[in-house]
């Protein structure tokens, strides 16, 4: 089943429809919520700056 308008960043609902896909779905975001994390954390670290400093938007400052 597919969805008839697109989805955005800021669109709560999951498109599994079953609780497999489900359960996969909320591990997919747990997985890279994790590494977006790491990311920013190894950034902190080169950029010598606290992690709570570090931005996607903006440097360290």
């Amino acid at each position: 089943m597919t969805r008839s308008r697109p989805i955005s960043a800021t669109d709560p609902s999951l498109r599994s429809q079953t609780p497999d896909g489900v359960r996969q779905e909320i591990y997919a975001h747990l997985i890279v919520h994790h590494a977006t994390r790491d990311l920013l954390d190894e950034a902190s670290r080169i950029a010598q700056c606290p992690a709570e400093r570090t931005s996607f938007t903006g440097p360290c400052t």
